[in-house]
Parts: C-alpha cells; structure tokens; sequence
C-alpha cells in the first residue's frame, strides 16, 4: 500500500473488495498511467491498465520498486476478461451466479469473487460504455466455456456483442478517455479530466508538486 500510495496520485481503497480509479503521474506531472486498482486484502491489489502499455508500465513499476517487501506480478497471459454492459447487464450477471448483484448488494466501484459458469472469476462493477456494466477476469482456460455461458444466459435477454469500434465510440460520448488518443506522457491530467481523481491532501507521490504547479496555474 505504501508503494502503490507513492506511485498512483489517487488514495488507495481501504475495505477489500473496494476499486478506486488512478492516474499514474511522472516526475513532470504527465500522464504514464491511468489504472482501476483493487484491494483484495490487506496486502494484495488488483490492478488494471492498458494492454497495449503493459510493457511499458511494468518497466515503471520495476524501477520503482523498493528494495523488498513488495512483488508485482503480470497476470496478462493467466487472464482473460468479458465486459457485459447495458441496461439488462445486472439481469444477465444474475443469470450467470448464485450471488446477490440487486444494486444495494453489489455497488459501483465494487469488486467480488463470483462463480461463474465453472471458473471462479473476479467481477468489478464498472464499464467503459458509460452504462451499467460489470468487468469480469477469469483464467484463461475457461474462456469458451465461459464465453458459451453468457451467450446462452443472454439469448433470452437480447445479447449482442460489440466490437471496439463501438466501443470506442460509446466510452467518447459519455467521455471516458482511452490509453493513446486521449492519455500519454504527452498529456496533463487537467487536459483530459483526470485531475478529478488526484489527491493533492495525501502524503507525496510522484509528480504531486509539478502537479499542483499546474493546478496552481489554472484560470480560476
């Protein structure tokens, strides 16, 4: 936790199973991450980023790592994940799991272990289309089987599936910005709204001064 609360300008969730969203700032104050981050226990996180940088962010993490007490580990090859959204998303995750998803029991920015078909996925109440939506990250091994799971269980509800494309143009209309067009060590956080989720009461973290520089220089 404490690494992660130097590395990420947002603070990290205190319950398990909470999610917080995080931009990951340089020295300068620009963008080189954006992550939903999990607190599983209390001494494991659950973080996710863009596939296309993981390379790139895991070079980050590496040299920023203390000499010990703190491992990360890329679960890219391990993992696979669905992305159900839509107005009938809860329906079809209640399809899918003996588990209580009513809105009071599973909540935004939450994340549980559900059974799933036959795998034991992680499911976090969140969408990149803007809507009610969950994420759910499971080993690959049960993607098909998985995958035939929730075709099945939406036939009766309209499933469709989407491609990026829609997707893309779905996360732009409610204004989710996306590694690459919208976040990079070229951007600001105050260019593409990521400020809202920084911390400038926390203790220092990596680009906070420049940071708060910038804030400083804002029309107000």
């Amino acid at each position: 936790e404490a690494w992660l609360n130097r590395l990420l300008a947002n603070r990290m969730p205190v319950e398990a199973g909470r999610t917080v969203l995080s931009p990951m700032l340089n020295d300068s104050g620009h963008i080189v991450g954006d992550f939903t981050l999990t607190r599983l226990d209390q001494e494991r996180f659950f973080m996710v980023g863009s596939g296309v940088a993981e390379r790139y962010h895991m070079r980050w993490f590496s040299r920023t790592l203390p000499a010990d007490g703190v491992a990360v580990e890329s679960r890219a090859d391990a993992l696979c994940g669905f992305s159900i959204s839509g107005p009938r998303a809860r329906d079809l995750l209640a399809a899918l799991t003996d588990e209580d998803v009513s809105n009071d029991a599973f909540r935004f920015l939450r994340s549980r272990e559900m059974t799933i078909g036959p795998a034991t996925a992680r499911v976090m109440r969140i969408s990149f289309t803007g809507e009610l939506g969950y994420e759910m990250y499971l080993p690959e091994e049960h993607q098909v089987a998985v995958f035939g799971a929730i075709r099945a269980a939406g036939e009766p509800l309209g499933l469709v599936l989407i491609g990026g494309r829609a997707l893309g143009s779905l996360r732009i209309e409610k204004g989710y910005g996306s590694w690459g067009p919208e976040y990079g060590p070229e951007y600001t956080p105050f260019e593409n709204g990521l400020d809202r989720f920084i911390r400038f009461e926390k203790d220092d973290f990596t680009g906070r001064d420049a940071a708060r520089r910038m804030s400083n220089e804002l029309p107000q």
